[in-house]
């Protein structure tokens, strides 16, 4: 397992830095977001046949829940990723940004965090646990927290503009591909005088 992980990260840093080098951050998670999507769907395609039956039948296994949770969140993955490239081409539009569909997705997610942690006991494998003991009670303190967090998001409504501002140089665009295309195009746009 840590041999796939290890190749699959170091396939990704290289491909993510050599596309880096010579093209804007916002093209690189466009490219991101699309791997993302497609991934998630095969995943949700892999997982179909085994949820819906267990949908169908009513199956309360632990193992059901789990696969009923992967396919749900690889769904509101490939959902947000699709959502992340509409919202990148339009260039942020407010109007998308705030359409249902977001809510849509971000509701999908959340039944997939439920079917993750509520299955009524742990799956064994070789004689041990392979999937964490559920908690009802951390889920139950896990809505609480995030809802006092709406509450006070809701209520101040921070301004994380500045923060944004302050972030080092490298963090927003390591090697100013942006920059240099922002440049290209108002050199474009505005003739000199």
């Amino acid at each position: 397992m840590n041999s796939t992980i290890g190749w699959v990260c170091f396939l990704l840093i290289f491909g993510y830095v050599g596309f880096n080098v010579f093209s804007p951050n916002n093209d690189i998670n466009i490219g991101l977001d699309t791997i993302i999507g497609v991934l998630g769907i095969y995943v949700v395609f892999k997982y179909l046949r085994r949820s819906v039956i267990t949908i169908l039948t009513g199956s309360g296994d632990s193992s059901d829940f789990l696969i009923v949770g992967v396919l749900l969140s690889w769904l509101s993955q490939s959902g947000r990723a699709a959502g992340s490239i509409v919202t990148r081409l339009s260039g942020f539009d407010p109007a998308w940004l705030n359409s249902e569909y977001f809510g849509i997705v971000k509701v999908v997610t959340i039944l997939a965090a439920v079917c993750h942690v509520v299955p009524a006991g742990a799956i064994k494998a070789n004689g041990r646990e392979s999937v964490p003991a559920p908690s009802r009670f951390g889920l139950a303190a896990a809505f609480l927290l995030s809802f006092v967090m709406i509450f006070a998001l809701l209520t101040y409504k921070p301004n994380l503009k500045p923060w944004i501002d302050s972030m080092p140089g490298w963090s927003k665009d390591m090697f100013q591909t942006g920059a240099n295309k922002d440049r290209q195009h108002h050199a474009i746009a505005e003739p000199p005088h």
